[in-house]
């Protein structure tokens, strides 16, 4: 079982607004509400890829209960826990530049967290859990509670955070972190990094305590650093760009299901990226045909 965890989900309103202009009324020629946050667009991806999964973290509210409604619409089975105050409505522009709003969420509290807590108990060896997403600048410490927590269970853990966050959980050596580039460059003061820059501090990732690096960068494809140190990259089956939004959650859920699927890295990293391509295709993360469709496409260097 994959335990995906979201801890500030949201309502994603999307908006389509050809230029918009601040400080005037700007008017939409098309608007779509979705559920979203990074863990649980992961769960979205697996479930149509037919990979079970379970969303869980935090919902709060009216927009708590559609967002959980929502993702349920879409097949994605949730155990979220419930909190008092209205989790969040994000607003995206669908412009170019695309633009996004994002607000801050609700506020959570130690009590939360154990009640979270006890919705990941029944991990176990066989499960994999994913941290997606950031944490409230006030809880900076709760993956590594979580994973604190989960250490004995012998569970493989994906993490997709930023900074301080990520920098906590790498002692329990997780099995997969996802950067993209610029995440990446930011974790060194190293903006605009090279790919052989980027692929050295991949390296130094290994080194702190990452099993694999798995690093999107964007129409460049992406790279993978295994746990044997083993180099593979891919680059991007380019096309007409709709959104961006969740595209490094599909390059994440598509790794994880073609690990789960196929067991060898190179398939994993090809089934990751054509998800990620498939991604920025639609208005909302990709259909399983979408993904199968770029998959025999997808080529798949190194090792």
């Amino acid at each position: 079982m994959v335990y995906t965890v979201t801890i500030n989900p949201a309502l994603d309103y999307h908006m389509e607004v050809a230029a918009p202009v601040f400080g005037e009324i700007n008017r939409s020629t098309g608007e779509t509400v979705y559920p979203g946050g990074k863990g649980l667009n992961v769960s979205i991806v697996l479930t149509r890829l037919g990979v079970e999964n379970v969303a869980t973290g935090f919902a709060g509210g009216f927009i708590g209960e559609a967002i959980v409604h929502s993702a349920q619409a879409m097949g994605v089975r949730c155990d979220f826990v419930p909190v008092d105050k209205e989790s969040r409505i994000n607003v995206k522009l669908h412009s170019r530049p695309e633009t996004a709003f994002n607000s801050a969420g609700p506020r959570l509290t130690d009590a939360d967290l154990d009640r979270l807590l006890a919705k990941l108990a029944p991990i176990g060896p066989e499960d994999y859990l994913v941290l997606s997403g950031n944490v409230p600048e006030e809880h900076a410490d709760w993956y590594a509670r979580i994973l604190t927590q989960l250490a004995s269970t012998g569970c493989c853990v994906v993490v997709d955070a930023m900074g301080d966050t990520l920098w906590d959980c790498l002692p329990f050596r997780p099995y997969l972190v996802k950067p993209n580039i610029s995440e990446l460059g930011a974790l060194y003061d190293f903006p605009d990094p090279s790919l052989e820059e980027a692929v050295s501090m991949a390296g130094q990732l290994r080194r702190e305590g990452a099993q694999n690096v798995l690093v999107s960068m964007g129409a460049e494809g992406a790279f993978l650093l295994t746990e044997g140190d083993q180099l593979l990259s891919a680059g991007a089956v380019l096309g007409p760009v709709v959104s961006t939004v969740g595209a490094g959650d599909a390059l994440a859920a598509g790794f994880l299901a073609g690990s789960l699927f196929c067991g060898h890295k190179t398939n994993a990293l090809a089934m990751g990226v054509a998800a990620g391509c498939a991604a920025v295709r639609v208005s909302h993360l990709p259909q399983k045909q979408d993904i199968m469709s770029l998959l025999s496409k997808i080529e798949v260097t190194g090792g």
